[in-house]
């Protein structure tokens, strides 16, 4: 009688434990899908500013070569572009 108490008993906290796991099994899998919901929805609106052409003067410091004025003007690139 004692060993069939003692079965019963770790039968019933065995299946407690399983129940547990299985409810909180459930519990994350419905956050991970409420999760994985939200993140497929997609926002159509997409803000987009736009302007007319305008006309810009642009400054005559460059050479043929792409060095700009400012580094026309260090020593290292005088020295190349004197050779």
């Amino acid at each position: 009688m004692k060993k069939g108490l003692k079965i019963l008993i770790f039968l019933f906290i065995s299946a407690g434990i399983f129940a547990l796991i299985g409810w909180k099994l459930t519990e994350n899998k419905k956050k991970i899908e409420s999760s994985a919901a939200k993140a497929q929805v997609r926002n159509t609106t997409v803000m987009v500013s736009s302007t007319f052409p305008q006309l810009a003067e642009m400054k005559k410091d460059f050479d043929a070569n792409g060095l700009s004025g400012r580094l026309k003007r260090w020593p290292l690139f005088q020295k190349q572009r004197e050779e």
